[in-house]
């Protein structure tokens, strides 16, 4: 996953980093490395992503 889509999905929900973080189980920090292809997401958060997305975030 890009890290413009990460982003985009979190904006498109209407939440903060912090939010989908929480939703994730992750740090804030983290996230933010995702949307600034710092880090890549772990293979399980791509899919727990794509999870939030299917439950009606997007």
């Amino acid at each position: 996953m890009k890290p413009s889509q990460i982003r985009r999905m979190r904006k498109s929900w209407g939440m903060t980093q912090a939010e989908l973080a929480s939703e994730l189980g992750v740090a804030r920090e983290t996230v933010s490395r995702w949307e600034n292809a710092r880090e890549a997401p772990l293979p399980s958060l791509v899919r727990a992503l794509r999870q939030v997305a299917r439950c009606g975030r997007a």
